[in-house]
């Protein structure tokens, strides 16, 4: 899959033919790209990396491979939960080096959900919300996602649409909720990965630094009270963008 960018310099010179390139998308969301012009720009996509691999699962869905779909949704929402693990700490106070320690301690999935349980419980003083007891087939989701990942079990499109639009409601309603209590934590782990690149890579020789969005599944962009499309008529809207892209 690939993203688009085009040459901001290029467009503010108000050149008529400009440079638009295609890259391939990385876990980062950090790019450097130069134009025919010679303008380097560094880039930073504003998307966390879970609603990107929501993206892959999208798309994987939509051209009908249905175990790659389910296995990117299990990915996007582990990665959700790391997402939502780093705001809520960065809204108490944690600093990043000491949460990157940390971290590494905790690679295994299992302890990183046990991490976001009881980080939601702290904030919130209320359990969250799970996807343990929830059918999917004749599985309940958490059997669903090992035998998918583990054993190589082949899901049916029913019970592929059925774990996504589980996830892609998950995902929405504990978005939401969570980086309207910790703002300031969201705003910190939009600077993360910014921080960190400076921190090890030089900028001296690029001509323009830019934070840029782009449309994605989720739409997360969306102000708080925004009523999002169910799961399939996301899915419709999705197909319709990626045929006029």
């Amino acid at each position: 899959m690939k993203i688009t960018f085009k040459c901001t310099e290029c467009v503010g010179n108000g050149l008529s033919n400009v440079d638009f390139q295609d890259v391939e998308i990385n876990s980062e969301g950090i790019y450097v790209i130069t134009c025919d012009e010679g303008h380097k720009t560094l880039k930073f996509t504003s998307e966390p990396l879970f609603d990107v691999l929501f993206d892959f699962a999208a798309y994987s869905l939509l051209d009908g491979y249905r175990r790659e779909a389910v296995v990117n949704f299990v990915a996007s929402l582990e990665r959700f939960y790391e997402y939502c693990i780093q705001i809520m700490s960065f809204e108490a106070g944690i600093e990043f080096n000491e949460f990157n320690t940390t971290w590494k301690l905790v690679k295994r999935s299992e302890r990183q959900i046990g991490a976001f349980y009881m980080l939601y419980l702290n904030t919130f003083k209320e359990a969250p919300g799970s996807l343990e007891n929830v059918k999917v087939g004749k599985f309940n989701a958490v059997n669903f996602r090992n035998e998918v990942v583990h054993n190589g079990f082949i899901p049916s499109m029913e019970d592929t649409l059925r774990y996504g639009e589980l996830v892609y409601k998950h995902i929405l309603d504990l978005y939401y909720k969570i980086t309207n209590k910790c703002y300031e934590g969201r705003m910190l782990e939009l600077t993360k990965k910014q921080k960190e690149y400076y921190a090890l890579n030089k900028v001296n020789d690029i001509n323009i630094i830019e934070v840029s969005s782009q449309i994605s599944f989720l739409n997360l962009n969306r102000y708080k009270d925004y009523k999002h499309p169910s799961f399939e008529e996301r899915l419709e809207e999705f197909e319709r963008i990626r045929c006029i892209k």
